[in-house]
C-alpha cells in the first residue's frame, strides 16, 4: 500500500500532460501511486499517458469510453485508488520539487492528521506576468492542527473561499466514511465536494509551501470557453437543486452556499435574456434551501421576490459588492486593532 494516490483527470492535454507527469515522478519521495483517468481524449493525450504506464509500474492508467467529464474521472481514480493519503492534480499543471516529501514529513509529525492544505502558485498563460500565490493561512492558524469547521469559518470571514480540491492531501477514511464522491454532470463541482470534506476534518493542517502551479487562460480548457458563464451558473443552480434542507440547516453552510450562490446570481446577470429565463424557472428548487434559512439572505431574497427576474441580478450585485467591501473594511479594522493592540 503506497502512501500517497495522486488523481489525474486527463482530457486532451497533450501539450502539458508530460510537464505534469514528470513533475510527480521527479519527487524526492517515491511512495506513491499516480493514476491517470483519460476521459476520452483525441488528442495523443492518452497515448502518452500508455506510454509513461509501459515505464513505471507506479503509474496506472484508465480510459473511459466516452468523455464523461471531470467529476467522474476522480470518482473513478478514488474507486481505485489505495494509498493512504489522496490528492488530486489538474493535467495541465504540475507540482514544484520536494512536495511529497514534505507531506510526509508533516503526516509523521502528526500522527492521525487527516487534511493538509497547501499554497499554489497561479501562472497566467501567454502572460509575461509573474505568478501569483495563494493566500497563506499559515498566517491565521500558524503551524497549529485546527478542525476543517474552523477552516472554513475562517475561509468565510476572511473572504478568502478558495474552492478548488487539488490543494489538499486528505486521509482515504474520510472518503471511505463519509462517501465523499463528487456530483457528476456539472462545472465547478468543487464548490459542492468541499464543504462535504471540510465539515467531517477534525484534525488539518496548513503549510506556507506552494506546491502546485495553476495554468488559467488555457486554450481549449473548460475553464476558458466562450460559453463559461453560462455553464457556471446551469452548474452552480443545478448543485443547489441536488442539496436537501438539512445540508443547508447549518448556519456555517448557510453562509457558505450563500455566498457560492451570490457568485451564481450575480453570474447570470451577464447571460442572454433567454438564458436568464431559464436559469429564472431554477430558483424556487433552491430558494427555500439556501435563502429561507439565512438571515444574511434577505438581501438576495428581497430582489428575487420584489423584480421577479434573474435580469436585475446585476444591480443586486453592485449592492452586493458595496455590503462585500463594508465586510471587509470592518473586518480589516478589526483586525488591525487586534493586532495593535488597542
Amino acid at each position: 500500500m503506497p502512501l500517497f494516490s495522486v488523481i489525474v483527470p486527463v482530457y486532451n492535454v497533450h501539450e502539458y500532460i508530460e510537464e505534469c507527469i514528470n513533475s510527480v515522478l521527479s519527487q524526492d519521495f517515491g511512495d506513491f501511486e499516480l493514476i491517470l483517468i483519460d476521459d476520452y481524449s483525441n488528442d495523443g493525450s492518452y497515448e502518452i499517458c500508455v506510454q509513461y504506464e509501459l515505464r513505471d509500474p507506479r503509474i496506472k492508467v484508465v480510459r473511459n469510453k466516452e468523455n464523461m467529464g471531470v467529476s467522474r474521472a476522480r470518482n473513478e481514480g478514488m474507486n481505485i485508488a489505495s494509498g493512504q493519503y489522496w490528492t488530486f492534480l489538474d493535467s495541465d499543471d504540475y507540482w514544484n520539487a520536494n512536495i511529497l516529501s514534505d507531506i510526509r514529513y508533516i503526516i509523521s509529525n502528526h500522527d492521525g492528521i487527516e487534511l493538509i492544505r497547501g499554497r499554489y502558485l497561479i501562472e497566467i498563460t501567454g502572460s509575461n506576468r509573474p505568478m501569483q500565490a495563494s493566500y497563506d493561512f499559515t498566517l491565521k492558524f500558524g503551524n497549529d492542527e485546527f478542525t476543517g469547521r474552523d477552516f472554513l469559518n475562517s475561509m468565510l470571514h476572511m473572504h478568502k473561499t478558495d474552492v478548488v480540491c487539488w490543494v489538499y492531501f486528505f486521509s482515504a477514511h474520510l472518503y471511505r466514511k463519509h462517501f465523499l464522491m463528487f456530483l457528476e454532470g456539472v462545472i465547478g463541482e468543487d464548490a459542492e465536494w468541499l464543504p462535504r470534506l471540510l465539515m467531517n476534518v477534525n484534525r488539518m493542517i496548513c503549510i506556507e509551501k506552494s506546491y502546485c502551479v495553476h495554468r488559467v487562460n488555457r486554450n481549449g480548457s473548460y475553464m476558458n470557453s466562450s460559453n463559461l458563464a453560462k455553464l457556471q451558473v446551469k452548474s452552480g443552480l443545478l448543485v443547489f437543486s441536488h442539496l436537501s434542507a438539512s445540508d443547508c440547516s447549518d448556519p456555517l453552510l448557510q453562509e457558505y452556499y450563500l455566498r457560492i450562490f451570490s457568485s451564481f446570481l450575480y453570474a447570470a446577470g451577464f447571460l442572454s435574456r433567454k438564458s436568464r429565463r431559464k436559469i429564472y424557472r431554477m430558483l424556487p428548487l433552491i430558494h427555500d434551501k439556501v435563502l429561507v434559512y439565512s438571515e444574511s439572505g434577505y438581501l438576495i431574497r428581497a430582489f428575487i421576490l420584489i423584480f421577479g427576474e434573474v435580469k436585475y441580478a446585476y444591480p443586486f450585485h453592485l449592492l452586493y459588492r458595496i455590503w462585500t467591501r463594508i465586510r471587509k473594511s470592518v473586518y480589516a479594522l478589526i483586525y488591525r486593532d487586534g493586532r495593535s493592540g488597542r
